[in-house]
């Protein structure tokens, strides 16, 4: 009897990185995003490119009034991360989509995107 993970597997995003496909998982992502004491809440998704590839997108919600900025993130991220999980843009929301217990919806932030 075979189990599938489909969870676990749809939570990676993979991403194209010298003729290889790699796994970036978006917890990896935010939990360096989250050691920035200027930010509240963060989710990373995979947003289709248009040669099939998937970028890594990060979204933040920011401490009101606090002055973060993209270029502060992705310098963090560089610096702890490898090259092919920064993400390639990071979006600015006041507060995450989340469903009636809490939980992120990423599925409305990927949809939002497309």
């Amino acid at each position: 009897m075979k189990h599938k993970l489909r969870g676990f597997k749809r939570s990676a995003i993979q991403v194209d990185f010298n003729l290889y496909r790699v796994n970036v998982y978006p917890r990896d992502v935010e939990e360096v995003l989250y050691e920035n004491g200027k930010v509240i809440e963060v989710a990373v998704v995979g947003i289709a490119a248009e040669n099939g590839n998937e970028l890594v997108k990060a979204f933040v919600a920011p401490k009101p009034g606090s002055n973060l900025s993209e270029h502060e993130l992705l310098e963090m991220c560089r610096l702890r991360q490898e090259p092919y999980a920064v993400p390639w843009e990071i979006g600015f929301r006041e507060d995450l989509p989340k469903s009636f217990v809490g939980k992120v919806l990423r599925r409305m932030l990927v949809e939002e995107r497309a």
